[in-house]
């Protein structure tokens, strides 16, 4: 009885080894599955960043762009200001020296009162000009810092990705 009890034992151990041997051997094909999907999963990913950050590198080359454009028309706004400036000072200093010439002349005083008040009114106009102009070059200011932020925050962005994938 003893050997046939031996044996018994050995049959269990035997079959408690074979059921272990299974589920090492499952969870060996669990994991290369996981193994599997993840590397997928990655390669999915890698082309979807791939994609996305050739996107971003279009939008961000487009964002320059915008804001070079951008700082051009404000040097373009920024001499007309300086232009109206200039109007506006020689037009003051043309009516002055006007002004101190048909002083000495009684005869054109009607004329210079005239001439005055036409100048006056381009110079107002002038003024109004450049408050236009000055208006819309803080315009183009905030439109390029907004820009300029837009183009940070995106290669921040970009730059954020690049270190995660990594």
């Amino acid at each position: 009885m003893d050997v046939e009890m031996q044996n018994h034992c050995y049959r269990d151990f035997l079959f408690c080894c074979d059921e272990e041997f299974l589920k090492v051997e499952h969870k060996e094909e669990e994991m290369v599955d996981k193994l599997e999907e993840e590397r997928m999963g990655y390669d999915r990913m890698k082309t979807f960043y791939k994609t996305h950050e050739k996107s971003l590198q279009e939008e961000i080359a487009n964002l320059k762009d915008k804001v070079g454009e951008a700082e051009l028309r404000h040097d373009y706004l920024e001499s007309k200001v300086l232009e109206c400036e200039d109007r506006i000072e020689h037009q003051r200093l043309t009516l002055r020296e006007f002004h101190e010439k048909e002083k000495h002349r009684g005869i054109r005083k009607l004329a210079l009162e005239a001439r005055c008040n036409t100048m006056e009114k381009l110079a107002v106009e002038a003024a109004i000009t450049t408050t236009y102009n000055m208006h819309h070059l803080v315009h183009y200011i905030k439109c390029t810092e907004y820009l300029q932020d837009k183009v940070n925050r995106i290669s921040q962005a970009w730059i954020d990705a690049d270190r995660k994938r990594v």
